[in-house]
């Protein structure tokens, strides 16, 4: 064991670019620094009908829980990918748990999650979107993926493909199983509906759902197999006749139900789980009633009952971590203590003040740390929602700062948070993507929406809109250079767009992309002329004379969709986050590019902040993970000793 670790070790100190020959023996590593931001997007959930272990999936790993989520422990060991799809638990056996990942395939534990091993044998694709394991014999598995299902007959250490849907490679989420005929079993898929086969599985058929599209759930009738209910594209359809015919069921949740289970005494009672909270039915789905939630638009995507106790619920937020009802739906409690899984949309600070550092999240607020993320403080009183777009800091004040909210408002704070103060209202179902200080003139302020570029000129008091030029769309970044304070640059859905007059007029410059979708835009701090750009499905691109012309810049990434830059000036370096693969880093003269994600398990950063404390370090803010920060470690006598720099 200890072998392995220094011999991976050694590759990092070998491949790493980042170690300057002055650390030759230092070691660059990820940490995550999220203490006290709890919550965040769970998944997938299970509950062990022997044990009543909780198992929590989310974007950073499996979580679990032996006292139905009062609190949680990692439960990691083993995982190549921390990117959880689904989860789910062996009926017979309390010790197998498996767990799906988006890009690592499947992986099972015998201990309770203590450890997990790849069982991707036979496999051809390895985005796993759904798992059955057969009540009869658990052995027999039923994965869905992206591209067709595949099954097992000895509890995953062998897989056979069994097919990829009625016209050629289609998605599949989710399995259920007649509990009087084994060889029924039904299938929801990504495009086209629910799929039933009689047979066990060797062949399948399309059943005639009304609506074709992306199926999330399937719910069969204990009493009567012949009743099955489907979540289909966020509506929810029955059928009474095994799937000859389907009805629209009518419920409060209108296109945004993602989540069904039924109750284990009385078929009559089913709950649903969506966009908008949890909705409960007492006759089979005739009638909904919606049930109390503490959180305002929770966006839950999981939900189950507790095989013992049907009065037991729990549900997983995208957005706002855990949630367990014990008087069947009536009352919701948070349960996040120990779930570190916070979708980072954005993090602030300003060069006055190194220590106090602000994060934007997804369904926690905005979170607060004086101590450079030691530990986090949510700072949320006044605003109207959790889910919050973007975050800027006052260029001299780090007790000033706005915040952008997905209800399309800005809003300020003149104490650090401890209160906010609504300063402007956007248009209807305009988002503010990003907020952007001059760094010369506080009172100057840019805020990229949705639909174009706003700009106040007395510090936030009035709005205006600017046009002269600027014909994009979806503003994904804004960024100035405080030695040439008339000039910015613009990242769109519509391409690069450059002024030279502080915003008055606009010019696009998209020569050498080849795609529009802009997802970042960063500048050299010493030579504005030099500036790279990432790209929703192109890689990277680099201009050397301010955009008039660009150039592919992504030899050795492992794919071309990339999100976040972080452009270090000082050594020459330039970062990017890759969708699916972390962050990757190579030198700015030359495409070299090399993996920087040991310590790292989100897979998707988001944003990119220079460490102030620390030089040539790095803060990164991920989906799904809560904040991350480069260290240093010096290896010396088997011991890892951190090295600050200042």
């Amino acid at each position: 064991m200890k072998k392995a670790l220094f011999l991976t070790i050694a590759v990092v100190l070998i491949l790493s670019v980042f170690i300057s020959p002055a650390h030759a023996q230092d070691i660059v590593r990820w940490e995550q620094i999220s203490e006290g931001m709890e919550g965040g997007q769970i998944t997938a959930i299970a509950v062990d009908p022997q044990t009543s272990i909780l198992y929590a999936g989310t974007k950073n790993g499996v979580y679990k829980s032996f006292n139905c989520g009062i609190s949680w422990l990692e439960s990691n060991t083993g995982l190549s990918s921390f990117d959880i799809t689904t989860i789910e638990a062996d009926p017979v056996n309390p010790s197998v748990v498996y767990a799906g990942t988006r890009t690592k395939g499947l992986f099972k534990s015998q201990d309770q999650g203590a450890s997990w091993q790849a069982i991707n044998e036979g496999l051809a694709h390895y985005r796993i979107r759904g798992l059955g394991v057969h009540p009869a014999n658990p052995n027999i598995l039923f994965l869905g993926t992206s591209a067709g299902i595949y099954r097992s007959f000895n509890g995953g250490a062998s897989w056979t493909f069994l097919y990829d849907g009625e016209f050629g490679p289609e998605s599949f989420n989710s399995f259920a199983f007649d509990p009087n005929n084994e060889n029924t079993i039904y299938a929801g898929s990504g495009m086209l509906g629910v799929y039933k086969s009689l047979d066990g599985g060797n062949t399948w058929n399309r059943t005639e759902i009304n609506n074709s599209g992306n199926n999330r759930r399937i719910i069969i009738d204990y009493q009567h197999p012949n009743i099955v209910y489907a979540v289909n594209d966020g509506s929810l359809y029955k059928t009474t006749d095994g799937g000859d015919s389907w009805a629209s069921v009518s419920t409060p949740m209108g296109n945004y139900l993602y989540a069904l289970v039924m109750d284990s005494i009385n078929p009559q009672v089913l709950y649903g789980a969506g966009y908008y909270g949890i909705i409960k039915s007492t006759d089979g789905g005739e009638n909904w009633s919606d049930m109390p939630f503490p959180v305002q638009n929770p966006n839950l995507a999981s939900l189950i009952i507790d095989p013992i106790n049907p009065l037991v619920l729990y549900t997983g937020s995208l957005t706002s971590g855990m949630f367990i009802s014990t008087d069947g739906g009536n009352s919701w409690l948070s349960r996040n203590k120990g779930i570190k899984a916070q979708r980072i949309t954005d993090l602030a600070y300003n060069a006055e003040d190194a220590l106090t550092l602000y994060a934007a999240t997804w369904g926690g607020g905005v979170f607060k740390t004086m101590t450079q993320g030691a530990n986090w403080t949510p700072v949320n009183n006044g605003l109207d929602t959790l889910l919050i777009d973007s975050i800027a800091v006052h260029p001299s004040n780090s007790q000033t700062a706005i915040a952008g909210t997905t209800t399309g408002k800005l809003f300020r704070t003149i104490n650090g948070g401890d209160e906010w103060t609504q300063i402007y209202q956007l248009s209807m179902y305009v988002s503010p993507n990003v907020i952007t200080y001059h760094p010369n003139n506080p009172n100057i302020i840019y805020v990229g929406t949705s639909e174009k570029i706003i700009r106040s000129m007395d510090g936030g008091s009035s709005w205006q809109k600017i046009e002269n030029g600027f014909t994009g769309y979806e503003v994904t970044a804004i960024v100035t250079n405080s030695a040439h304070e008339n000039l910015i640059y613009a990242a769109t859905y519509d391409g690069v767009f450059k002024s030279t007059d502080a915003g008055e007029s606009w010019q696009a410059k998209n020569t050498g992309l080849s795609d529009l979708w802009i997802e970042d835009i960063k500048v050299d701090s010493i030579n504005p002329e030099i500036l790279f750009a990432s790209t929703e499905g192109a890689g990277i691109f680099k201009s050397v004379n301010g955009g008039n012309t660009w150039v592919a810049f992504d030899t050795g990434l492992p794919s071309t969709y990339t999100r976040a830059i972080w452009l270090d000036t000082q050594n020459n370096q330039v970062y990017v986050s890759v969708e699916d693969y972390g962050v990757y880093v190579s030198p700015t003269a030359n495409a070299n590019w090399q993996s920087f994600n040991t310590g790292l398990r989100a897979p998707f950063v988001t944003v990119f902040k220079s460490d102030l404390l620390n030089d040539g370090m790095l803060l990164a803010g991920t989906d799904g993970g809560g904040v991350y920060k480069s260290v240093r470690y010096t290896f010396n006598h088997h011991i890892y000793i951190p090295i600050t720099v200042k």
